[in-house]
């Protein structure tokens, strides 16, 4: 008997020593590439050699440590493909988990959940990191014991040992408490495809925070001890999408997209899939609405921000009540910026078709009494890709004719077909030219820093809870993590 308490004693220090420094690992006071000396973990913890090198041994088989000739135990280092591949087992496995859990989960269970939910609240109201990472791995481990399968703790346990390692540069946490609010949401209704699809978005959105901040040839960084902000010189990763299909296009755009952007800013570029090849119509700009809430719903949370880069900005200003960031037009961006820029402004356009159309998204933003004109191309298009190389010298007569007769002090080079041209003709034109593009990249990149939050309420805020069917799975998670935040 004396033999077996003193085995349990023994197995009980070693495992509070492999908890200690798990937590400071995950919170990164032991950052990557760190040494981790027996002895002197010993006399930190104040206990023997013995409990700390079986406390190694076991984070060296959850993949959290190594041993490294002529170096001894150091915190695991992953390249960017290890990373990739831990994030592919475990978006499997926390769907499997959490679609599990939602077609099991009691009304107990249920509860006990929300209680992880309003202890990770104060946690990241208070900027408590250690607390959020604790509660964090209790609401993951909660969820795996409700899914009633022994072996998926057996597989996920490896997988998250060494995710852990990362865990100091992965902490949006108030994005991260969100995403957790509409996970329960799906497990208390018993949806089980809704609760796998927005595990999966959930792991996505960590698998892109973490890569973002990653770079293979620094430590993880310990995060600051204030509230858990992302500082201001951090990366920006704005999702950019092109409402028409035309690839030609949005290579355009990106190009100028990524001019335009600030050094730390990621552009991540999309074309939609249904549409038409370029959108000059009211009716054209409905169809590409759903196309661009199906590529902000496919991202997940993985963006800062959005910018819907197509002229009369289709799906606006419906899709600011999809997503808690910034959602932004390139129409609404060009013409707040000319706005700044002198009292009358015209706008330049590829097709006398779109005249109409955009005169109406001019007084939906309240500037109509400050449009001076709207002149356009007259001859048909060659191509929607080639409109600047074709046409560059009648837009720029048409831009200064806007100037001479009609009054303006800005002019607005519309349209994505032109993204790029206002810099390439702004010598020719004497008065500010605009580019949508490069005003909707500088647009979002200032509401990302000013960081004002999200729409809790007012008419921009996220739609009232409600059924629905025939939505795509990342869509119908999308829209009931909007309504959730409602």
């Amino acid at each position: 008997m004396t033999t077996d308490r003193a085995t349990s004693s023994e197995s009980t220090l070693r495992d509070q020593v492999r908890d200690e420094i798990r937590d400071r690992i995950s919170d990164g006071r032991y950052p990557a590439g760190a040494r981790l000396v027996e002895q002197r973990l010993a006399d930190e913890y104040g206990t023997s050699r013995i409990p700390v090198r079986e406390a190694l041994r076991m984070l060296e088989s959850e993949g959290l440590v190594v041993t490294v000739p002529r170096r001894g135990v150091v915190v695991a280092s992953l390249s960017r493909d290890d990373l990739e591949h831990l994030y592919n087992l475990r978006e499997a496995l926390d769907a499997m988990a959490f679609r599990l859990a939602a077609a099991r989960a009691t009304p107990g269970e249920v509860r006990a959940l929300h209680r992880l939910l309003e202890q990770m609240r104060a946690a990241v109201e208070g900027g408590d990191h250690r607390e959020i990472v604790a509660v964090n791995t209790e609401f993951h481990n909660r969820v795996v014991e409700m899914a009633g399968n022994p072996h998926l703790g057996t597989a996920l346990q490896p997988v998250d040992g060494r995710l852990r390692v990362m865990y100091g540069i992965n902490h949006d946490y108030e994005r991260q408490f969100a995403e957790h609010e509409a996970l329960v949401e799906a497990i208390a209704d018993g949806d089980a495809d809704r609760a796998a699809a927005l595990a999966t978005a959930h792991v996505e959105a960590s698998r892109h925070r973490t890569l973002d901040g990653y770079t293979e040839d620094r430590p993880v960084p310990a995060p600051s001890p204030g509230p858990a902000k992302a500082p201001s010189g951090a990366r920006r990763r704005l999702l950019v999408i092109n409402p028409n299909i035309s690839e030609s296009v949005s290579d355009l755009i990106e190009a100028e997209a990524r001019r335009a952007a600030s050094p730390g800013t990621e552009i991540v570029m999309r074309t939609a899939d249904s549409g038409v090849a370029y959108i000059e119509t009211r009716l054209e700009s409905m169809l590409a609405g759903p196309a661009v809430a199906e590529l902000i719903a496919q991202a997940g949370s993985t963006a800062d921000a959005v910018v819907v880069a197509a002229f009369g900005d289709p799906g606006m200003p419906a899709l600011k009540e999809l997503v808690d960031v910034p959602v932004v037009g390139i129409t609404e961006a060009a013409l707040a910026t000319a706005s700044l820029l002198g009292a009358r402004m015209s706008i330049v356009a590829i097709s006398e078709r779109i005249a109409p159309w955009y005169r109406d998204c001019v007084e939906r933003n309240g500037l109509l009494g400050r449009l001076a004109s709207i002149r356009s191309l007259r001859d048909p298009l060659n191509g929607i890709g080639t409109v600047q190389d074709d046409f560059g010298p009648d837009l720029v007569r048409l831009a200064n004719q806007v100037v001479a007769e009609d009054g303006a002090d800005v002019v607005i080079l519309a349209g994505a077909p032109l993204a790029g041209l206002a810099r390439e003709v702004a010598d020719q034109i004497p008065v500010p030219v605009v580019d949508g593009v490069s005003a909707g990249i500088a647009q979002a990149e200032a509401l990302v820093r000013l960081a004002p939050g999200p729409a809790r309420a007012g008419s921009y805020a996220g739609p009232p809870a409600k059924p629905h069917r025939g939505l795509s799975p990342e869509l119908a998670a999308a829209l009931d993590a909007a309504q959730n935040r409602a």
